[in-house]
């Protein structure tokens, strides 16, 4: 049974902490682990879009990967967004769920792989500290959307 007393107080606290505190990760944690409601992974992904992607705290990440990869297919493009963008933990996390979404692709809208699929080649510098993690992403689109296409 969800108790949404108990999730309305956590996302109260959460919002209350200290941004990248060992509390608000501990309050994260105990949310993602022990209670199921749709407004979790909303709420996560508004702290990460609130938060500097530069230096984005990857426990957001993770956590809603934990929660439920299926609901993060909606947030395709932030996943993109912080590969591109964020520190190298978070683009880890974000690498890590796109590899894991790879079997539930097939429900996205073309348009909006073939966008961040451009996205990504353009800033693909093999060289940088993420380069390689964008390599393995644009490999995971072509080898899921276009194999057997001309990509340039």
């Amino acid at each position: 049974m969800i108790d949404k007393n108990k999730v309305a107080e956590l996302l109260d606290r959460i919002s209350q902490a200290a941004e990248g505190s060992n509390e608000r990760d501990d309050l994260i944690f105990e949310l993602v682990d022990n209670y199921r409601d749709v407004k979790i992974v909303p709420f996560l992904v508004g702290l990460i879009e609130s938060s500097n992607i530069e230096n984005l705290d990857s426990t957001l990440v993770y956590s809603c990967h934990e929660y439920s990869i299926e609901e993060c297919l909606n947030y395709f493009e932030l996943w993109i967004r912080i590969l591109i963008d964020s520190n190298y933990e978070s683009a880890w996390a974000a690498l890590s769920i796109l590899s894991d979404l790879r079997d539930i692709y097939s429900q996205m809208d073309i348009n909006r792989v073939n966008e961040s699929y451009e996205k990504l080649k353009n800033v693909l510098n093999p060289s940088t500290e993420t380069g390689p993690l964008i390599e393995d992403a644009i490999f995971y689109l072509e080898e899921d959307f276009f194999s057997g296409e001309q990509n340039s």
